[in-house]
């Protein structure tokens, strides 16, 4: 068994000593248990994952969950439930603590929402993420052309390419799709290239 301090230190743990299950704390400082558990995925770890956390964020949630993990628990009740996880996982079954079930279903319409933007997300380019925010915002081509140091020309190309790909039928749809999802396009942005 080890211990690590924080998410990057628990990455050099990982490289240097494999496990079977790792219980990530969703907000370790450095990187967090998200953003470790998306690295051993990207990594092909064959590593079960038990995420804990404190909180009931959605944007938070929603990340841990595109990682499949094999358990989530509360921390308020994390040892009256830490066993029960272990046995299902050792069983080949996942577990969710009760409160996570609950927080889940309260919640499946997001899920899906989320899901469904969130595929869409990931056909645009870094740049076309930072116009869409923008554009969610509010802010008209000139000024994101200024925000983001580039002609006015280059924004609308890549509002164009924007429409295209998340196939979305002209300026004031987009526009409409944009502020009806500002929420879940922020924390997308966000949590993809950093807080604009």
């Amino acid at each position: 068994m080890a211990e690590a301090a924080n998410g990057a230190e628990c990455i050099q743990l990982l490289k240097k000593e494999p496990v079977d299950i790792i219980m990530l704390d969703i907000d370790m400082p450095e990187k967090n248990g998200v953003e470790v558990g998306q690295w051993i995925r990207s990594m092909q770890l064959n590593i079960q994952i038990l995420f804990i956390t404190s909180h009931t964020d959605f944007f938070s949630f929603f990340q841990a969950l595109k990682l499949k993990p094999a358990g989530f628990l509360f921390k308020e009740n994390a040892l009256e439930t830490l066993t029960t996880c272990l046995t299902n996982i050792e069983n080949n079954k996942t577990y969710f603590a009760p409160e996570i079930e609950v927080f889940i279903k309260d919640n499946e319409d997001k899920v899906k929402a989320y899901e469904i933007i969130y595929e869409k997300m990931q056909l645009l380019s870094v740049k076309e993420k930072q116009v869409l925010l923008y554009i969610a915002e509010n802010k008209t081509t000139n000024e994101i052309a200024e925000t983001l140091f580039n002609s006015y020309k280059t924004i609308e190309n890549h509002r164009y390419n924007i429409v295209k790909k998340l196939e979305i039928s002209g300026s004031n749809n987009l526009m409409r799709f944009a502020l009806n999802n500002y929420d879940i396009i922020k924390s997308l942005v966000s949590a993809q290239i950093g807080n604009l």
